[in-house]
């Protein structure tokens, strides 16, 4: 795994503040979506909000302290909070492209989402063998 410069994780700190803002305002602009956007949003942002938060939390944490072991742990704990992140909104699915008339788009993104999962279990087992070898190193 590559090592990210401070520049990439402060970037990526602003990049998720922005999205945890973005994400909980949605409930404000709901109403301009042409109901494509479902009022059972508001049942995903705890997730969307974990996820970014631990994502934020992980990236300054690494500013200021980043030896190996420490960060193959906040990277498994940034991607279980995304996988989590993606099944509930997957569950939950706050979508509805029928509303405009482009059905097919409901099935899609939740394939798409299903491939994110499992890129995510994925990606959670090579981080877990990674650590393990750091460990033993």
């Amino acid at each position: 795994m590559k090592e990210k410069k401070t520049i990439e994780l402060a970037a990526s700190s602003i990049a998720n503040a922005i999205g945890i803002v973005l994400f909980n305002t949605v409930p404000l602009w709901r109403h301009l979506t042409q109901g494509v956007v479902l009022e059972d949003f508001i049942r995903i942002l705890w997730a969307a909000n974990l996820s970014f938060l631990v994502q934020i939390a992980g990236n300054l944490s690494l500013i200021f302290y980043r030896p190996p072991r420490f960060a193959a742990i906040v990277q498994i704990l940034a991607t279980s909070a995304g996988l989590l992140s993606l099944i509930v909104f997957y569950l939950v699915f706050p979508l509805d492209f029928s509303q405009v008339g482009i059905t097919w788009l409901n099935l899609a993104l939740k394939v798409v989402l299903i491939a994110g999962m499992a890129g995510a279990v994925i990606g959670l087992i090579v981080q877990t063998v990674q650590l393990a070898a750091k460990c033993r190193g």
